[in-house]
Formats: structure tokens, sequence, C-alpha cells
């Protein structure tokens, strides 16, 4: 896994090119999971039933959230292997985004840490709130009213 944390700002520049050459196309993308089950029907005298048998299968199931809630759909045999490849390429593309923003996370914090020194340097101070410390403290509402200006 490439460090952000120690890698130079051309370093992770160069990560960033390269994970956004890398983000495969989006045409083929499917979103969820594809399981392969076994099921039993229930009668007590099919092939199913004896144990040992896996059940009638394999099924293909692509599972997925929509709305919050899970989206089941039976997926043939012969189309299994094209969705396995969109499940695939989806979730590279999730990967390669989420690296892709962790780099640029990085480079903005550095970029802004970067900013600030100068400033805090002229000032001879780390920075915070305004000269005269803390703010003066308001009395006390009475009980059940609100203070002016909260």
């Amino acid at each position: 896994m490439f460090r952000t944390d120690t890698a130079t700002d051309a370093e992770l520049a160069a990560r960033r090119d390269e994970l956004v050459a890398r983000l495969p196309g989006c045409a083929a993308h499917t979103p969820g999971s594809l399981h392969r089950n076994y099921r039993r029907c229930g009668k007590p005298n099919c092939r199913c039933a004896q144990d040992g048998d896996p059940g009638h299968g394999p099924r293909h199931v692509l599972v997925r959230y929509e709305a919050g809630k899970p989206r089941t759909v039976q997926v043939p045999a012969e189309m299994a292997p094209e969705v396995a490849d969109g499940v695939a390429a989806y979730r590279e593309f999730n990967d390669l985004v989420a690296e892709i923003a962790a780099v640029n996370s990085e480079l903005s914090d550095r970029k802004l840490r970067r900013a600030a020194s100068p400033k805090a340097a002229a000032r001879g101070k780390k920075g915070g709130s305004a000269a005269g410390g803390a703010a003066p403290a308001r009395p006390p509402a009475p009980f059940g009213r609100r203070s002016p200006g909260i």
C-alpha cells in the first residue's frame, strides 16, 4: 500500500496521476455482490433431502442495496462471469477513488500547513484566538430564560 504520509509532494502527484490512469471504464460497472448458493426444495423424497447432498443449484444471485434496502436478482448461469467482472470493476473503481481521495487529502493538508506556517512564524506564536485570551464570562441566565446572544 502506498504511504501518503512519507511520500513527497511530487510522489503524491505522480501516484494520483497513476491511479487516475488506472480507472476502468464505467460502462460495465455492476454495484453489489454476486453469490452462488444451493437450496433445498423441501420435498422429503427429493435427492436434496439426502444427507450430504448440497441441494439444487448452483443458483447465482446478485445482491445490491437500493434506497437502503437489499435487492436480490437471480442471474442466469451463462451471465454469471459477465456479472462477476462488472462487480469486480465496480469494486476496483471504488478502491481507486478512495485512494485518490486519500492522496488529494494529504496534498491539500500539506499545502494548507505550508500556507499557514509563514503567517504563524511572522506573528512569533502558534496562532489561536485574538489578543487578550479568553472571552469575558457572562453571568448565568435566570432559570428558564435564555441570555441574549445565545
